[in-house]
């Protein structure tokens, strides 16, 4: 049953994203563009058809081939030397894990 929501939804927002990408509203072409990336994105979210981290990256991708943003702006906030921090300790934190010198039994 889940796989068919999450068929259901992943359908739904690919519907959504071209729907309002190509009827015509009384917008520019750029708004028209981040509206139904918005739209997409918010229904991938809500309906979790797709882990929410790999929703999370088609944003700047999508972005990008929308010519929304340049390369290095949509993926300027990757590169905060604070997530490299964080991504550091998680990888710290499953080596040891593994290792079991973590201190769990």
């Amino acid at each position: 049953m889940k796989d068919k929501i999450n068929f259901v939804g992943l359908f739904v927002a690919i519907a959504a994203f071209f729907i309002l990408r190509y009827v015509p509203i009384p917008v520019e072409k750029e708004i028209q563009n981040a509206l139904a990336l918005l739209f997409f994105v918010a229904i991938l979210w809500i309906t979790e058809s797709i882990p929410l981290s790999l929703t999370a990256l088609l944003i700047p991708i999508i972005a990008i081939f929308l010519q929304l943003l340049p390369a290095n702006l949509a993926f300027q906030e990757f590169a905060n030397p604070i997530i490299f921090l964080f991504m550091g300790g998680f990888v710290l934190a499953g080596a040891l894990s593994q290792y079991g010198l973590d201190g769990s039994v």
